[in-house]
């Protein structure tokens, strides 16, 4: 499918340069989604939970809730959704389990970005770490 067929799906951006991933160190890349609710497309379909807390959790660190970044993990994507749609339009760009949203509508902090994700149109900055 051509670029300009990809950008023509309603609620999907046009398709991704080169520059989209964004490196931003060993075993790590950054880019961002936008997605747009439409009629018959009213959820973005994809569940989440406290990334900071699951790390914590994971590396055996309370110090980390008090240090590290706010981040909604990825836990699934539904097929079929928005988000869907969009890992489908986007090779190499897809969203998947395990991925963190650090920001949401320019919004950094967890809560925030769980209140914009009820927006009608959302801008997420997703980052990646490769597994060591």
């Amino acid at each position: 499918q051509s670029p300009e067929a990809k950008a023509a799906v309603p609620g999907a951006s046009a398709a991704p340069s080169a520059e989209t991933l964004e490196p931003v160190g060993a075993g790590c890349a950054r880019w961002e989604v936008a997605l747009k609710k439409r009629e018959g497309m009213s959820k973005y379909g994809f569940s989440f939970t406290d990334g900071k807390a699951y790390m914590a959790k994971l590396l055996e660190s309370e110090a980390l809730l008090k240090i590290g970044p706010d981040m909604l993990l990825v836990k699934r994507v539904v097929e079929g959704s928005l988000l869907g749609e969009w890992n489908r339009l986007h090779p190499g760009l897809e969203v998947e389990h395990r991925d963190c949203i650090m920001e949401v509508n320019e919004v950094c902090e967890k809560e925030g970005m769980a209140e914009a994700l009820r927006s009608p149109s959302i801008r997420m900055k997703v980052l990646r770490f490769e597994p060591v």
